[in-house]
């Protein structure tokens, strides 16, 4: 058993160590409190041998940020990659500023409060990637909480060689938003004559302009399996062919009026997918429309009326699983507003800017609520890999050679760590065999 002894006022520091100690590492902890300011850890029965870390509550936020730009350098961060005795043994002092600031860097990662102090925002209200330090050190694909968790556990497996080592539980994940589910089925004259003219800008073929009105008309009549979105049953087959189950997550809500879609939940087609992905033993989640995020009664009226629906299609687990439409995230509300509609999983943590960690960690962890200083009960699973980040010319823009290659370094880190390789594919992106060749490569 480990001992830990730190401040009774230091919620922030117990939140990281029941973390990474009980959660992760599943090791049995006992808790005492000490009027110092600072973290000693034991072991059980060796009173004699201890070692001290830097409290998360010692450090200032500029402090945390002085702290970071050394831990994030080539130097240390090569460190941290290497073997235990190598990561253990001071030079140049690293070890000293690692157990001084590498619980803070955790809880200033995990917590959320890395991007609460970010003024930048995009046009939906998102904290800008490119003014994170863990893009801004080019970090961001490397799970940096995770390897300081790693640093801080061979610290302490140092005093106690034998502590019980966690299996392995790396997974991949294919999660899927149904933003649009259907590129004609509800598009109306003035909206297809649109969808045209954008598609005709961005260099889809003369052929398929020229198709376009007829697959309108005769999926308009009915014949939906014309319509060009509808892959879901082809997506259904490839994650089974690999033992995967998908999580599908629905839009239940229009709080921000068309920016949530063009569809209605209780419309037949789309009780006719949802009852699909019911049947063929999929997950249903809610993907909470647009302002939902930032209000408990929006989110919740969207939660009921999901749930109706999948009590309807004989899905009896609860609708507890849900993503943010457009990854709208605020860490000084939505945790809150998730945890009071009784959400158990979030999975929307990711920048869609670019792939990566964006809390530093490939594992399963309990949102922190920012206001009132304590842990909530809903889990993040955080989002690692969406599509578009990866080939979307407004954002990565890569080849499909480079976006596989990227993928392929993503799931390396996942595996290391036992986490999990949460990815997200819309169906609106699976137009092309190659668009099917690059999701089939993300989920192998």
């Amino acid at each position: 058993m480990i001992e830990l002894h730190l401040r009774g006022t230091d919620v922030e520091t117990a939140y990281v160590c029941e973390i990474i100690f009980s959660h992760w590492q599943q090791w049995k902890l006992s808790i005492h409190t000490t009027d110092q300011n600072h973290l000693s850890i034991g072991i059980v029965g060796k009173p004699a041998e201890k070692l001290v870390f830097g409290s998360v509550s010692a450090l200032e936020t500029s402090e945390i940020v002085a702290l970071i730009t050394k831990i994030f350098t080539p130097n240390a961060v090569s460190r941290l990659r290497a073997d235990c005795q190598e990561r253990i043994i001071d030079v140049h002092g690293v070890t000293n500023w690692l157990d001084k600031g590498a619980l803070a860097v955790i809880f200033w990662l995990l917590s959320g409060q890395s991007e609460s102090t970010c003024s930048v925002r995009d046009n939906h209200g998102r904290v800008s990637a490119a003014h994170m330090l863990l893009v801004e050190h080019k970090v961001l694909d490397l799970p940096i909480v995770d390897l300081l968790a790693e640093y801080l556990i061979d610290r302490i497996r140092s005093l106690q060689p034998d502590l019980p080592i966690p299996s392995n539980n790396y997974q991949i994940i294919p999660t899927h938003d149904v933003d649009a589910p259907f590129k004609y089925a509800f598009c109306k004259p003035f909206n297809f004559l649109r969808s045209v003219v954008t598609d005709a800008i961005s260099g889809v073929s003369l052929r398929e302009l020229a198709q376009a009105p007829t697959k309108w008309l005769k999926v308009r009549s009915g014949n939906i399996d014309l319509d060009p979105f509808n892959c879901f049953s082809e997506i259904l087959d490839i994650n089974e062919s690999y033992g995967l189950q998908s999580e599908f997550y629905f839009i239940a809500g229009h709080s921000g009026g068309r920016i949530d879609g063009d569809y209605d939940i209780e419309n037949p087609i789309m009780f006719s997918l949802l009852k699909e992905v019911v049947d063929r033993g999929h997950l249903i989640g809610l993907h909470s429309s647009y302002n939902a995020p930032f209000d408990a009664t929006i989110l919740n009226s969207e939660r009921e009326r999901l749930q109706k629906l999948a009590i309807e299609a004989k899905y009896f687990t609860p609708i507890d699983i849900v993503r943010n439409h457009y990854l709208r995230f605020d860490p000084r509300i939505t945790p809150n507003v998730l945890s009071t509609c009784g959400f158990r999983q979030d999975s929307t943590l990711a920048f869609a800017e670019m792939v990566g960690f964006r809390r530093g960690t490939c594992r399963s962890f309990p949102l922190w609520d920012l206001e009132n200083k304590q842990p909530l009960s809903i889990i993040e699973r955080p989002l690692i890999a969406m599509e578009c980040s990866l080939v979307s010319r407004r954002y990565e823009n890569l080849s499909y050679v480079d976006a596989a290659n990227r993928l392929d370094k993503l799931k390396a880190e996942c595996r290391r760590f036992g986490g999990k390789m949460v990815v997200l594919w819309h169906n609106n992106y699976l137009r092309s065999a190659k668009d099917f060749e690059l999701y089939e490569h993300a989920i192998r």
